[in-house]
This record gives C-alpha cells, sequence and structure tokens, in this order.
C-alpha cells in the first residue's frame, strides 16, 4: 500500500460520515426544533416559505450523502449498507418531484396553499417519505456505531 492509498482511505471514510452525520443530523434538528419553533415565532405561511427553502437542501445534501453511502457499500463490499443506501436513495428520487409540486403550489395563489385539500395530500405524502427515510436513515447509523465498535473494541 503506497502513502496515497493509506491516506485516501481514511479521508474517503471521513468525508462519507461526514456527508451522512449532517444530513441525518440536520434532518432530525430541523423536524425537532425548526419546524415547530418557525411555526409557533412565523406562523404558517412564512413558515411554509422557510421550510421550502431548507427542504431543497436537505434534499441536496441527502442525495449527496446517500451517493457517497452507495460508494462506500460497494468498496467494502456491504450488502446491508448498500440495502439501506438504496432504501435511502429510490424515495429521495421521490422527493424530488413532490418537492417541485409543494413548491408550485405555494408560488401559485400563497392564500390558497394554505387550506388546499391537494396541498395537504402532496404534504403528508412527502411527510411519510421523509419519516421512512429518517428511520432507515437512523438504522444505518446504529449499524454503522455498532460496526466501528467491532472495529475499535469495546473500550
Amino acid at each position: 500500500m503506497n502513502n496515497k492509498q493509506r491516506w485516501l482511505g481514511p479521508l474517503f471514510q471521513i468525508a462519507v460520515s461526514s456527508l451522512w452525520v449532517f444530513w441525518l443530523g440536520g434532518l432530525t434538528f430541523y423536524m425537532a426544533i425548526v419546524v415547530p419553533v418557525a411555526g409557533e415565532v412565523i406562523g404558517g405561511f412564512e413558515q411554509g416559505k422557510v421550510s421550502a427553502v431548507v427542504t431543497r437542501y436537505l434534499n441536496l445534501f441527502g442525495i449527496i450523502a446517500f451517493l457517497a453511502l452507495l460508494v462506500e457499500s460497494h468498496f467494502r463490499k456491504d450488502r446491508w449498507q448498500l440495502l439501506l443506501a438504496m432504501g435511502l436513495i429510490l424515495p429521495q428520487l421521490l422527493l424530488f418531484p413532490l418537492h417541485h409540486e409543494l413548491s408550485k403550489m405555494m408560488l401559485g395563489q400563497p392564500s390558497l396553499w394554505f387550506v388546499d385539500w391537494k396541498f395537504y395530500s402532496v404534504h403528508r405524502i412527502y411527510l411519510w417519505i421523509t419519516t421512512y427515510q429518517w428511520m432507515i436513515g437512523f438504522s444505518l447509523h446504529v449499524r454503522r456505531v455498532i460496526l466501528s465498535r467491532s472495529t475499535y473494541g469495546d473500550h
């Protein structure tokens, strides 16, 4: 193993872990703190505009993190991580058009989207997919922690 290979492995693992933690932690913080606080402080319509921008970034960053996990699972020959990464990527591909549709509805008639049943139906689907992703993501996180314990020992 040459010097470049010796550094590339750990640097790649750090990059993948950083992308992963940023997405999972960002989504968790957004769902648990930002949404309720923004709803309380600025209200429904304004909070919806903030959410539209924030979730655009979460979705973009998510797909980058999921693809990095996919590459890592290929190099590690880790089938479980590969399946979990695919379980994150496929729903993400559904979130992009749903997000676009929700944003379009919000921009169309700002005063009406808030009471529109179609908006709430699409939004509910979006939330269920995101919740599914979070559960798969947290499962993958737990798995990565357990595997790292076996690598580093039970100190």
